[in-house]
């Protein structure tokens, strides 16, 4: 029996389409406030859809979805989804069905359709390709002045992270140095969740779906992402041609200061975000610290 909100759902997906929704059946979205359906059309067609839901996260929600569909109305692209319909004034978009098969593992536990090396030469290639895309007028810029992120966090209370404090004696100095050397340029396309469940196998590439959290920023941040999260599913290869010392530095710094300062929803889905988020900082860290040659910093 449908919820009301997904009742609510099918009738503004219905009216959008310009077609009844034969069947409306939630998927499972991730850390996402959206709702998100693959919905069956006439004709055994389906398609996936994303709504905003009717709560405090409704702004939120269609934030995302605006850039979104900017995003997706504006490029085409092997690796982009076909955007199907979006209306932003009722809060939803559809776009193609990509199907059950060929998704990468969300996390440790998950299945790799290919070898994780032939899947992360995928990633590689889409993540030049998008590169290289023009950008849509009116994509919001990224994070700026990140070569300085360590001075931030440095001002913080580290104790929540669970760090080893030798460790962060010893190698905050270094994570400083390091995150000074990369000169970061807001210059080109960034999907801005380049990884895991939003990445589909096909032709070569991957298709990279949920492009909510697009924007102009660095050359390095999805490929430096898609990195972070192989080694946390458990692939340990690196991207061509970065020099990774830097990156980490900056990721890693940046992941520490949002872990510690954002205003994290004390629900379940809330905390599993931000475990998560405390996780990839100490994998970021765990990465640089394997690169100088130093113990692991947790505590």
């Amino acid at each position: 029996m449908e919820s009301d909100a997904d009742e609510q759902s099918r009738t503004i997906l219905s009216a959008l389409l310009g077609e009844p929704v034969v069947a409306c059946a939630p998927i499972s979205s991730g850390f996402t406030a959206a709702l998100v359906y693959r919905i069956s059309l006439a004709g055994g067609r389906s398609a996936v859809a994303k709504v905003a839901p009717w709560s405090v996260e409704r702004e939120q929600v269609l934030a995302g979805l605006r850039i979104e569909s900017l995003v997706l109305s504006t490029l085409t692209a092997p690796f982009l989804p076909r955007l199907l319909a979006a209306d932003v004034s009722v809060g939803a978009l559809v776009i193609e069905d990509l199907g059950t098969v060929g998704w990468l593992p969300h996390g440790t536990d998950g299945q790799w359709p290919i070898p994780p090396q032939a899947a992360a030469e995928s990633i590689w290639r889409t993540a030049e390709a998008i590169r290289a895309l023009p950008i849509p007028p009116g994509l919001p810029a990224g994070h700026r002045g990140l070569s300085t992120v360590w001075d931030r966090v440095g001002d913080l209370d580290l104790a929540p992270m669970g760090i080893d404090e030798a460790w962060w004696r010893h190698t905050g100095p270094l994570l400083t140095q390091a995150a000074a050397q990369h000169d970061f340029a807001v210059t080109v396309l960034v999907h801005g969740d380049f990884k895991g469940a939003n990445l589909c196998l096909r032709d070569g590439f991957v298709v990279a779906v949920d492009w909510s959290g697009a924007h102009l920023g660095d050359p390095s941040t999805d490929v430096l992402e898609a990195a972070i999260w192989l080694r946390m599913a458990g692939a340990r290869v690196l991207p061509p041609g970065l020099e990774m010392l830097p990156l980490l530095a900056v990721y890693g710094g940046l992941l520490v200061q949002e872990y510690l300062t954002l205003d994290w929803k004390p629900d379940a889905q809330g905390q599993r975000a931000r475990d998560l988020k405390r996780r990839t900082a100490m994998e970021a860290l765990s990465g640089f610290s394997e690169l100088i040659g130093v113990a692991s910093p947790s505590a």
